[in-house]
């Protein structure tokens, strides 16, 4: 397999780890976090990072000894020059070995989540000034929202409001043995139907929607 395709071009690479480096800083001088609050997991490491800190190490005493001071972009041009140079069974390695640090992390981001409680979790969150991520993905994200206390859904537009009042009449209910045909049929004629509705019959579901939308964020409000 060619690893042009699993990397993106360096130059992308070193112009995003550069930000990193002035957007980390930033944080830290502007972030005070209160050490007794739980540290979060560090991040899994790429293929890249971890040949980087390889590299690293390996002319570390080079480069203390050169008698001119590499900036971080010039730093990382010789990485990233290294990198490119590198043999695909090498970049192979490398990639194992990130796709050990995932699941690595992925364990013990999970056991630092779901050891936090609701107080905890908000102190946290309130330190990094962004939300925890779910662990697990959106599915598990949408199954803890959803498991919340007085949890309304999600609003539909306008046409999802019409579309599952259809789907709830049970006119297209597969009732002839082809359930995905009824699905299809019911989403073809439901958007004909909706396109040949005058503006106050769609205002009906509008105003809908809109009582969705307004309970919505009155509930995500409440959660804060």
């Amino acid at each position: 397999m060619s690893f042009s395709s699993l990397y993106r071009p360096i130059g992308v690479c070193l112009r995003q780890g550069v930000r990193s480096f002035s957007a980390t800083g930033a944080l830290l001088k502007k972030t005070k976090v209160d050490p007794e609050l739980p540290v979060v997991p560090k991040g899994a490491s790429s293929a890249f990072a971890l040949f980087t800190r390889d590299w690293y190490t390996n002319n570390k005493s080079k480069l203390e000894e050169s008698p001119t001071k590499l900036s971080v972009s010039k730093l990382g041009v010789a990485v990233g020059e290294a990198w490119h140079a590198l043999a695909d069974s090498a970049k192979q390695e490398y990639a194992a070995g990130a796709a050990e640090s995932k699941k690595t992390y992925e364990v013990a981001y999970k056991a630092f989540y779901d050891s936090l409680d609701t107080t905890t979790k908000k102190a946290i969150e309130k330190a990094r000034g962004k939300k925890l991520p779910v662990p697990g993905g959106k599915s598990r994200a949408k199954a803890e929202l959803a498991s919340k206390p007085g949890y309304p859904g999600p609003p539909l537009t306008p046409f999802f409001v019409y579309l599952s009042e259809v789907r709830q009449s049970g006119e297209f209910d597969g009732s002839d043995g082809d359930k995905k045909s009824s699905t299809v049929r019911l989403a073809k004629e439901a958007g004909l139907r909706w396109k040949a509705m005058s503006d106050s019959e769609k205002q009906v579901y509008k105003d809908r929607s809109d009582a969705q939308v307004k309970k919505y964020k009155e509930w995500t409000e409440s959660q804060k």
